[in-house]
């Protein structure tokens, strides 16, 4: 089997996915398999010589930013009108704006993450194996929606998001604007729909049930 066939690419992907989902599963935070993942992606990123560009962290195009910005801000209206009906008055809760304003903060890098890890890594290496934008953003985002699991309402969102921001991303390979869009959301989805309906509204894995 070639390395560059797809065939080959198919069975990388699965390893690199494995990996995550042992971390979240089997060893949560363990700085092993953190540890081989992340020396996987960069022998990847090598041997496949991307670059900074094709893996979104020195973007030339920001053509995509109006879009993606309609985008969440027609899923903040959503959500807002879902958090409405759940607590028609959420937005007077105790310390309310201070904890969407200082989740924001602490959440940008570790979206900024995500993103690079699922665009850097898996959307370009689906687009090497679908070659067509739309299967390759289905295919991320169930791979995004998995490693979620068995959160709903995340399995949901990262489901729709991981998709569309693929979409995105194949368009403009742009990880600032999508991480920043990912920012808003996540916050928007833990104070607005999650947080009043799950006790532990962002912990997937075994430590959604603790």
């Amino acid at each position: 089997m070639e390395k560059s066939s797809p065939k080959f690419i198919v069975v990388e992907i699965f390893l690199i996915f494995a990996f995550i989902m042992a971390q979240i599963w089997v060893l949560p935070r363990h700085w092993i398999l953190s540890t081989a993942a992340l020396l996987f992606l960069i022998v990847s990123w090598h041997y496949r010589k991307d670059t900074l560009k094709t893996v979104g962290l020195l973007p030339e195009d920001f053509s995509q930013a109006k879009p993606i910005f309609i985008l969440v801000f027609a899923s903040l209206e959503t959500m807002a009108i879902i958090a409405f009906f759940i607590n028609p008055n959420f937005w007077e809760q105790a310390n309310f704006w201070n904890n969407i304003n200082g989740q924001f903060r602490r959440y940008i890098g570790w979206a900024l993450l995500q993103q690079l890890l699922l665009h850097g890594y898996f959307t370009n290496r689906l687009q090497i194996v679908f070659k067509k934008p739309l299967p390759t953003a289905i295919t991320a985002g169930i791979l995004f929606s998995i490693a979620h699991l068995p959160n709903p309402i995340l399995v949901i969102t990262t489901f729709v998001f991981g998709g569309a921001s693929s979409y995105f991303f194949l368009k403009s390979r742009n990880l600032y604007i999508l991480a920043l869009a990912h920012a808003i959301l996540g916050t928007a989805i833990k104070y607005l729909i999650a947080d009043p309906l799950l006790d532990h509204p962002l912990r997937i894995g075994p430590d959604f049930w603790n």
